[in-house]
């Protein structure tokens, strides 16, 4: 993989991350962070991207049904003045028709 070790903080399993889209260029991540606590969960990072990501952002739960929580609390929500989309992270590597199912 390419880049210089910045995209370690992105590894980490898939289900306690989100992808959050929709946010206003003013919104930090403190705020993306303290906003994805109220649904109850505890964040162990908060990114906000910009350039090309602008708008986007990615959090990482300490645990996987905090991140579920968080989903189904907060998409829709607003944050910073614009409704926001809260939703599973999917892994760009994978092929789109992975099962539930772990592999045997």
């Amino acid at each position: 993989g390419k880049g210089k070790g910045k995209g370690s903080r992105l590894a980490g399993p898939p289900e306690l991350k989100v992808w959050v889209g929709g946010l206003p260029e003013s919104v930090k991540w403190k705020e993306l962070q303290e906003h994805m606590e109220t649904a109850g969960g505890k964040t162990a990072w908060v990114e906000v991207f910009s350039g090309k990501g602008a708008g986007t952002g990615a959090v990482l739960f300490k645990a996987a049904e905090d991140a579920t929580e968080a989903i189904s609390k907060l998409n829709g929500s607003e944050l910073g003045g614009a409704k926001i989309v809260v939703d599973a992270w999917v892994p760009k590597a994978r092929d789109e028709e992975e099962g539930a199912a772990p592999p045997a």
